[in-house]
């Protein structure tokens, strides 16, 4: 829980804000033209706080020590913070009202005064766009199936999570709401399981609005010690499973105009050293999420792909501990460092909301700027300027 420092009018003066990409507004001008009414505002924002602890304490005397103000010479009002006489906070329930009054005070005054568009988002606020929509997520277990299943958890979600390790979906969705998740184990790559799951999410929420088509393994090896075996399990739980999964959905989509968002690799747009069959496996779902795209578009179901590079993940962290490994990837990464799971999640996430209600086909890189190189070497880094 917070400290009660953090919700006075050093909340608001010290707030920071995204504003519209349009606007000319910078955060200098935010400052010089809002900071002085802000400070205004401070003083009878300041006064609720304490009629609010007041009423609370009345309510509840063991939850709520009684505040005060500090001021102490030199201190100036409109920054005073609040010192507690029992305990260091407010309750929880506190904290949220108060909080979100210093969001409606800052989006009013950054609105009458500079005249920015009503969308502002504070840094670190989840926007909900998926209030009770119903998303399936496979191989919810770890990595960026798990931060999927997070995200639209976060943004009002009821979230099926797919795996094959029960105690890794509960650790998933620990901290949430349980009554908006249902753990549905099994393997994907098994055609009449991938059925059950989708009827278990319809007979629990009624209906399905988003498919993310997660679950992935790989095999790592020059292609003369691929056996069929292992072409044939990387083919099932990369690409079979991706079939069965959207087949089985589609109906359910149909209805609701969802949508899908598949998750291919960068490996799925172009090839690797010793990765053949997986990239053969991601390829096809490149192709397929297009294809898929063309048909169903029309009927108001939208079919994209995420493309990741190197994420950190339980699947990369033996590749994570060679520096040699991580000193040749940094080398390609443009960015310097591997994705992270939740980072790859809100790719995703958009790609599944109504901000991206005109993106279909699209197969979205998320590579750092691994894409962007044409494969000719870093000539700058080579020559000793750069």
């Amino acid at each position: 829980m917070r400290g009660c420092r953090s919700i006075t009018s050093e909340t608001l003066t010290d707030a920071s804000v995204i504003v519209d990409s349009a606007s000319a507004a910078s955060i200098g001008e935010i400052q010089r033209e809002v900071l002085p009414v802000i400070r205004q505002q401070a003083e009878a924002f300041d006064e609720r706080l304490g009629d609010l602890a007041f009423t609370e304490r009345r309510l509840d005397r063991h939850h709520l020590g009684l505040v005060t103000r500090n001021t102490s010479p030199g201190t100036d009002p409109t920054r005073a913070h609040w010192s507690p006489r029992v305990k260091p906070c407010l309750s929880e329930t506190a904290q949220k009202y108060l909080f979100d009054k210093c969001r409606i005070i800052l989006r009013s005054l950054l609105q009458s005064h500079l005249g920015l568009a009503a969308s502002i988002t504070f840094i670190g606020e989840i926007i909900i766009r998926f209030k009770d929509k119903v998303v399936i997520v496979t191989g919810a277990g770890s990595g960026i199936g798990a931060g999927a299943a997070r995200r639209f958890l976060k943004e009002g979600a009821f979230v099926v999570l797919n795996g094959r390790r029960e105690e890794k979906l509960h650790e998933t969705i620990a901290g949430f709401d349980a009554a908006r998740s249902l753990i549905d184990t099994g393997d994907v790559s098994d055609e009449e399981y991938v059925k059950r799951l989708v009827e278990d999410t319809i007979m629990n929420f009624g209906k399905l609005d988003v498919l993310v088509n997660n679950a992935a393994i790989a095999t790592f090896g020059p292609f003369e010690q691929v056996t069929t075996e292992q072409w044939r399990k990387i083919m099932a739980t990369d690409l079979d499973a991706v079939y069965f999964a959207t087949r089985e959905a589609l109906p359910h989509l149909l209805k609701t105009k969802g949508c899908i968002v598949n998750l291919s690799s960068a490996s799925g747009l172009g090839g690797d050293w010793g990765l053949s069959a997986y990239n053969a496996a991601k390829g096809a779902v490149t192709n397929f999420t297009r294809a898929l795209a063309l048909e169903y578009g029309s009927r108001g179901v939208r079919i994209n792909a995420v493309a990741p590079s190197l994420t950190s993940t339980e699947a990369t962290a033996d590749i994570e501990k060679s520096q040699a490994v991580m000193a040749a990837f940094k080398e390609r990464l443009p960015l310097g460092r591997a994705a992270t799971p939740d980072e790859i999640a809100g790719v995703i996430a958009f790609l599944a909301s109504e901000d991206a209600v005109f993106i279909n086909g699209a197969v979205l890189p998320v590579d750092g700027g691994v894409g962007a190189s044409n494969g000719q070497p870093n000539f700058l880094s080579l020559l000793g300027q750069g």
